[in-house]
């Protein structure tokens, strides 16, 4: 029996360069009162795997507090993956009343 391998990573759609590289800077600012604030992102596409995960489980539409999070989506599988990586800022600092 043979198991056929994938060499080739998959080509993404939806970010400007898509192999381990920054693509997109997204930033934002904390509205007055506010401690996080939803940001929300087209989420890239990959032509040809049906496998796509984030590094650290933030997706388009999650709460962000104040500070940088790293993005990283992950297609295709060991051995023939692309990623595309961004940094989210969210500007300012959470209101203390």
């Amino acid at each position: 029996m043979f198991e056929f391998i994938d060499a080739e990573a998959p080509n993404v759609q939806g970010c400007n360069s898509a192999t381990n590289q920054y693509s997109v800077d997204t930033s934002t600012k904390l509205d007055s009162g506010q401690s996080s604030k939803v940001v929300s992102w087209t989420t890239p596409t990959a032509a040809g795997t049906s496998s796509v995960r984030t590094h650290n489980g933030r997706m388009s539409g999650n709460q962000f507090e104040a500070g940088l999070t790293e993005i990283i989506y992950i297609f295709g599988t060991p051995g023939a993956e692309a990623t595309c990586t961004w940094r989210v800022y969210v500007l300012g600092k959470p209101d203390t009343e």
